[in-house]
């Protein structure tokens, strides 16, 4: 993967990898739903670690519609979450929906 998207942060390329597998070049999909080539391509950093381009993808993809879908369904980002990191994801979702 370190050859496709050397732009990519390490900790970040890994935690993709590992959820993502093959599948990784629809989750790195800018705004304009053009690849990503660079970090300011993912959008937002919503909490660390995870992009709107992942909240975009697990949308999209896997009928992602909550926080709750994101961090505790699709991953394992939740299990030790600060309720800030919770309801930021939250309100990127409630965003999306108006």
């Amino acid at each position: 993967m370190h050859e496709r998207h050397p732009w990519l942060p390490y900790a970040l390329a890994q935690r993709y990898a590992s959820a993502y597998g093959s599948r990784i070049d629809r989750v790195l999909i800018g705004p304009e739903g053009r690849p990503a080539t660079c970090p300011a391509d993912l959008g937002r950093e919503i909490l660390p670690g995870l992009f709107e381009a992942e909240l975009r993808h697990l949308q999209r993809e896997e009928w992602a519609r909550t926080a709750e879908d994101v961090l505790w369904r699709r991953s394992k980002l939740g299990l030790s979450l600060p309720e800030a990191h919770f309801q930021a994801v939250k309100a990127w979702f409630t965003a999306q929906a108006h």
